[in-house]
């Protein structure tokens, strides 16, 4: 557990670059665009909040815990906003390259945020695949939980030895579970839209820009 703490340190200090190029012209369009890959760590602080994402003050999408999201830009001065913690950061690039910018809960009202300037195309793709992996096993878990507690709830009503509470009913319980079980559904399409969407993202990106970026 130590030497697993201690990597991710290492590999935190390694992104934790920030830029220290000068712009001297803010408003400079980049013959060939960039992207920037945007990763929101997966902390227990804030782990129920949705928060949301611009860039150069248009809003690009909205985060959950753990999610990711990457962007196309032709500007070589970009601004990261998360809104409703109003923070920002400068990301600068020249012509196709690339960022990953790391962001997660600080506090309740503060976030911290790291940028990794001059990432490779392998960096991106690499980084982007464990985002994926992780993404999907957490977000998964805790819809199988829910899946659980609604079939608990279904089983404990038709056994009839458990009822709703207020009511004393079984079929009441019953019905209550069959409706978390079809919100559950709903919930696991969802993640798997957006799951498929988040995947593609990045690909979808790269096919765009022609002769590649970074």
């Amino acid at each position: 557990k130590a030497g697993e703490l201690a990597a991710k340190a290492s590999s935190f200090a390694h992104l934790a670059e920030t830029s220290t190029k000068a712009i001297t012209d803010p408003n400079k369009i980049n013959e060939r665009p960039g992207i920037i890959l945007i990763i929101r760590e997966n902390r227990f602080i804030g782990k129920a909040a949705l928060n949301t994402v611009l860039l150069n003050g248009v809003e690009i999408g909205k985060m959950d815990n753990g999610a990711y999201l990457s962007v196309k830009t032709e500007k070589a001065l970009n601004t990261i906003t998360l809104k409703e913690f109003n923070q920002s950061l400068n990301v600068t690039m020249e012509n196709g390259e690339c960022a990953i910018v790391r962001w997660y809960y600080e506090g309740l009202k503060s976030a911290h945020i790291e940028v990794k300037q001059k990432a490779t195309i392998e960096e991106l793709l690499t980084v982007e695949a464990a985002a994926a992996d992780k993404y999907k096993r957490t977000g998964m878990g805790s819809l199988v939980v829910g899946l659980l507690v609604s079939a608990l709830l279904i089983i404990g009503g038709l056994s009839g030895q458990f009822v709703l509470r207020g009511t004393n009913s079984s079929r009441a319980l019953v019905a209550v579970g069959f409706a978390f079980l079809v919100f559950d559904i709903f919930r696991i399409i969802k993640y798997s839209q957006k799951v498929n969407n988040s995947a593609n993202s990045l690909d979808k990106l790269l096919k765009e820009i022609e002769n590649g970026s970074c």
